[in-house]
């Protein structure tokens, strides 16, 4: 206990991001306990008072008991290792294990869902959470999560929030802090921002600092004109419903329920490079879950018709983790024209697109680039502590919509 509570938290032999280690453990989900519907679609954020908590979830498809423990790793704005003490952001021992799971009920792949509600912490900022098995040496997952303490406003909804066309394929993030009632040692050194688009870390825009501070009025201004807060528009996800294995939802063609593992075969989906923009309610690439434990897990197969591309293809979304890996990436089919890639996934309702990993293409060449695709914006506003010695989480807002469409 001494060790985990005064000495500095290394991550070795696992990455800062999010990470499956494990080929048994699927469908890792963070999200807010807020008692709202739909609540596993927002980001893994939680205020500092506690207001609402943030639980863990997962499936272990080797369906017996594990003794899984967690720890947590404070990380500065950057997500390299704070080396704060575990004593300076928890109030516990930094080991805590997973109490309550429950077994699948009436699957033909059998699976235990375990769950943890995460404790409180003492500083905002970043933090990583680490699940491991008997050792930190066996680690089975890794996940991102912020704890934020809001010490400045976002200025009103209008002047404070611009996405600017700058082409016809682009958003471009402005935006101003109000620090009325907060002090700051030299805020324009002091203060950085990270912009997310639709929950992703992997195309995070980090350190954009401030163009201009009004200390008069306490206005700081982040306002970049070089496109240094510029992210592809992208286009409106994909999209199945596979909520059930014997009704076919949208997107689905067939499911052989028969098979040991049940297998859904998607509609064949084609290029939407070079047509128009189609406005449509998604999920901005995230998933729902019909139920924890009475949800099955099927193979979907994935095929997209085209020709054969200069680099390789890649079916993605929050369901994997936004990587592209060799789990993810399709094979060419000669004889069907086509890419295809089977899936191993929970019955859900699923946003998902197809990226491409090239030297010559752009990475939405089969999606296409709209200015005016809804896309969702996480703005995390942070404040370096010199007393810490670490960046801390001072402010953080969501833009749902896109207010220049």
């Amino acid at each position: 206990m001494f060790c985990s509570l005064f000495t500095p938290v290394h991550s070795q032999n696992f990455e800062n991001t999010d990470r499956i280690y494990n080929e048994y453990i699927k469908t890792v989900r963070l999200f807010p306990v807020m008692n709202a519907p739909r609540q596993e679609l927002m980001p893994s954020a939680a205020p500092l008072n506690r207001e609402f908590m943030l639980m863990l979830e997962f499936d272990d498809l080797f369906a017996e008991y594990e003794r899984y423990y967690i720890k947590f790793i404070h990380c500065n704005a950057d997500w390299s290792p704070s080396g704060l003490f575990a004593l300076d952001y928890l109030e516990e021992y930094n080991e805590f294990l997973i109490e309550n799971y429950d077994f699948s009920f009436n699957t033909k792949v059998h699976y235990i869902h375990y769950n943890f509600i995460l404790p409180p912490f003492k500083i905002p900022g970043n933090y990583l959470l680490v699940v491991y098995r008997e050792s930190e040496e066996n680690v089975m997952l890794s996940k991102r999560f912020v704890i934020y303490d809001n010490q400045v406003i976002l200025k009103g909804e209008y002047d404070a929030i611009g996405m600017v066309t700058v082409s016809r394929m682009t958003q471009e993030i402005q935006f101003s802090l109000d620090y009325l009632h907060t002090d700051f040692n030299n805020p324009r050194r002091n203060i950085k921002a990270t912009i997310k688009q639709n929950q992703r870390w992997n195309n995070a825009i980090y350190g954009l600092e401030p163009t201009f501070v009004r200390e008069s009025s306490r206005i700081i201004d982040f306002k970049h004109f070089a496109l240094e807060n510029r992210f592809h528009g992208g286009n409106q996800f994909r999209f199945f419903d596979l909520r059930s294995l014997e009704y076919y939802g949208r997107n689905v063609d067939k499911v052989d329920i028969h098979k040991e593992v049940p297998q859904a075969t998607l509609e064949i989906d084609k290029p939407r490079k070079g047509k128009a923009y189609s406005d449509y309610r998604d999920n901005n690439g995230k998933y729902l879950i019909s139920h924890p434990i009475e949800s099955d897990y099927a193979y979907v197969e994935f095929f997209i018709e085209t020709e054969r591309l200069s680099g390789n293809v890649y079916v993605t979304g929050e369901f994997s983790n936004w990587e592209t890996t060799n789990d993810y990436r399709m094979e060419y089919q000669q004889n069907r024209g086509g890419y295809y890639k089977p899936i191993m996934l929970k019955q859900g309702f699923y946003d998902y697109q197809y990226w491409v990993e090239s030297t010559e293409l752009p990475v939405n060449y089969l999606e296409g680039d709209h200015f005016e695709t809804e896309n969702e914006y996480e703005i995390l506003v942070y404040y370096y502590s010199f007393e810490l010695n670490t960046d801390l989480l001072i402010g953080y807002f969501m833009i749902t919509r896109n207010p220049g469409y």
